[in-house]
């Protein structure tokens, strides 16, 4: 197959998911991202493949920021083998000191396809870090996408300050008995408008062999999403966090109509993290920390919901083991 033609069936294949999900391609007040997540679960192969595609700007020039450090932690280190796969553009050179930002050179207002891969830590420890492992994918959108940014001096005329875009995120390639979650959804295929800042990056993304509850509460849905050894049933987790709604009632009478609570079991011994992301509060605990003792922990404490630039939390108050 000759080079263009590969290139543009490509192209099509990404952007052809805008118009399955009904996301307007040609409305130029509403920009859109469309990103294609792809596990690649094999011993010898053990890396996320990430495809995006978006519209470059109209001067012609588009400056791409790909993940870098965000709360303490640093991702470059884990982002490998970028790609411009659109025939004509090219890199150029932008700033040698900012290796996390890059320049392409396009046709004004082209379509851009970008890719890369996203390999595992040696050993993850933090709930903030991009996990890889054979049966749990999981990132922030700070560890997980490369995003068009305003090259510096053009921010007026960048369509990605723009609190109005829509994203579109696909995981592909699952095992059948896998199971997706995010801040967005428990979906496979995501669709949501927002911003960059305050609604693509801060939140959280999984896939893997995970448990799933959904439960009521006060009228309100509440997602539990579960990876590593759990013996509790889903009324049992119910009835935890009933106690927990009755000691704050107020806990769950913000902004936002469903929340969801993300518990990761890891394999390194005392390492212990907790984060507030969009609409989600995400655990990472050792094995040596039973989830017995994580109830009990949660009987005791207080669950508050915090406001944060207009974004609802869910926060658990949750002491030092």
């Amino acid at each position: 197959m000759m080079p263009k033609l590969k290139i543009f069936l490509l192209s099509l294949a990404l952007l052809l998911p805008f118009q399955a999900l009904g996301v307007e391609t040609q409305d130029e007040n509403t920009p859109l991202i469309h990103y294609i997540l792809s596990p690649h679960p094999t011993p010898h192969q053990l890396y996320l493949h990430v495809s995006t595609v978006f519209q470059g700007e109209t001067s012609g020039q588009t400056l791409l920021k790909t993940p870098s450090q965000w709360a303490g932690i640093d991702y470059s280190a884990q982002i490998k083998n970028i790609r411009l796969n659109t025939q004509g553009a090219e890199w150029i050179e932008f700033d040698k000191n900012k290796p996390d930002l890059k320049l392409i050179r396009h046709k004004p207002d082209e379509m851009l396809h970008i890719s890369y891969d996203i390999y595992p830590l040696a050993e993850a420890s933090d709930i903030r870090q991009t996990i890889i492992s054979q049966n749990l994918y999981q990132a922030p959108g700070y560890g997980l996408f490369v995003i068009p940014i305003s090259v510096e001096g053009q921010e007026a005329l960048s369509r990605w300050n723009s609190t109005k875009i829509s994203f579109s995120i696909r995981w592909v390639g699952l095992n059948h008995h896998w199971r997706t979650a995010s801040s967005h959804g428990m979906e496979k295929i995501l669709q949501f408008k927002g911003s960059i800042q305050d609604d693509l990056l801060p939140a959280l993304y999984q896939a893997g062999t995970l448990q799933h509850y959904t439960l009521l509460l006060h009228e309100k849905l509440v997602d539990l999403s579960l990876y590593g050894d759990f013996k509790y049933t889903k009324a049992e987790f119910k009835e935890a966090l009933e106690n927990i709604v009755a000691m704050e009632p107020d806990i769950l009478n913000g902004d936002s109509s469903q929340y969801w609570i993300s518990l990761v079991q890891g394999e390194v011994p005392f390492s212990k993290s907790e984060v507030n992301f969009k609409k989600c509060f995400a655990m990472y605990f050792p094995k040596s920390m039973t989830v017995a003792d994580y109830l009990k922990k949660w009987k005791k404490d207080k669950i508050e919901e915090v406001k944060l630039e207009n974004i609802s939390y869910l926060h658990l108050g949750i002491g030092a083991h």
